[in-house]
């Protein structure tokens, strides 16, 4: 798998009605590098995983605050359609940004066209 200009990580100001909620973007940090360590596995007939490390790395934002990422798992998950796999789903299972260790974020997917 190939990855042209690298995967955009978004990182958002907590919201004011709880953890659950988003506040506006505080940075957007491009993994353009490659991944330490890629694993794959089918879960089912229709379904596989891919989960990609990247650490010891310091990944600096472009847009926004000034923000640093030290440490990310990323955890994709692709379904088997008629033809072709789609992706389902997308997690950062880790995260270090800032010194601040996020677990299991589930995101949303979009592709370039903002679509899902």
């Amino acid at each position: 798998m190939r990855v042209d200009t690298g995967i955009v990580v978004s990182v958002y100001n907590r919201g004011s009605g709880g953890n659950s909620s988003l506040g506006g973007p505080a940075a957007k940090i491009r993994l353009n590098r490659p991944a330490v360590s890629v694993k794959g596995s089918m879960i089912s007939d229709a379904e596989f995983t891919i989960n990609m490390e990247w650490k010891n790395e310091r990944f600096e934002s472009h847009v926004g605050q000034t923000m640093a990422l030290n440490y990310i798992m990323v955890k994709m998950t692709f379904t088997r359609g008629r033809k072709e796999f789609w992706l389902s789903g997308l997690v950062v299972s880790q995260a270090a940004v800032d010194g601040s260790n996020l677990v299991d974020s589930n995101l949303r997917v979009r592709d370039i066209f903002g679509g899902n």
